[in-house]
C-alpha cells in the first residue's frame, strides 16, 4: 500500500542519514540528487570518480547491514 511505500521511504532515509560520512553525503547526492560518481566527485573538491564510486559500493554495503539488522533478509525493504 501507499502508507506502508512512505513509511519504508521514511526509515530508508533515516538510515542513510544515519550513516557516516562521506557515505551518507554520496548516497544522497547520487540516488536522491541522481548525480553520477563523476559528477559528486567534482562536487567532492575534484577527488577520483572511482574514489565515489567505492564509497557508494561501501555505502550500500553498510546501508544493507542497517536494514537487514532492522528487519532481517526478508526482501520487504528492498
Amino acid at each position: 500500500s501507499t502508507s506502508e511505500r512512505l513509511e519504508l521511504a521514511r526509515i530508508v532515509l533515516a538510515e542513510v542519514q544515519a550513516l557516516e560520512e562521506p557515505y551518507a553525503r554520496t548516497i544522497w547526492l547520487h540516488y536522491f540528487e541522481e548525480l553520477p560518481p563523476r559528477k559528486i566527485a567534482a562536487r567532492e573538491g575534484g577527488i577520483p570518480a572511482e574514489t565515489v564510486r567505492t564509497r557508494l559500493h561501501r555505502a550500500r554495503g553498510l546501508l544493507r547491514q542497517r536494514l537487514e539488522a532492522r528487519y532481517g533478509r526478508d526482501d520487504a525493504w528492498r
